[in-house]
């Protein structure tokens, strides 16, 4: 008899502010924005309610498996670093580009 196949589901801890304060500090500033068209200054400068909802947002993405559609689709671009080989695919970078519908 075939056994059936399980999801690989685990339980994750929950983010907290503290870890998203973290990732924040930790993001580039002048930098392209993304589908949300909010610079990364606007991120940074939250206070604490809004590290609280984003942190609260994530747990909520984690602990309902689901996450917006717009994030499932993107095309990747390789960047040639303009170094070394071009033949060599150690000599670029990915560029994830999301698709916005």
């Amino acid at each position: 008899m075939a056994q059936e196949e399980q999801p690989n589901f685990r339980p994750c801890r929950h983010i907290t502010k503290e870890e998203v304060k973290e990732a924040l500090r930790k993001m580039k500033v002048r930098k392209a924005v993304g589908p949300d068209n909010i610079l990364v200054e606007i991120w940074k400068s939250l206070r604490e309610e809004g590290l609280e909802w984003l942190a609260n947002f994530f747990n909520v993405i984690f602990e309902s498996a689901t996450m917006p559609q717009e994030w499932r689709y993107s095309i990747l671009i390789p960047l040639y670093k303009s170094k070394g080989d071009a033949q060599d695919y150690n000599n670029y970078r990915g560029l994830s580009c999301l698709i916005i519908q």
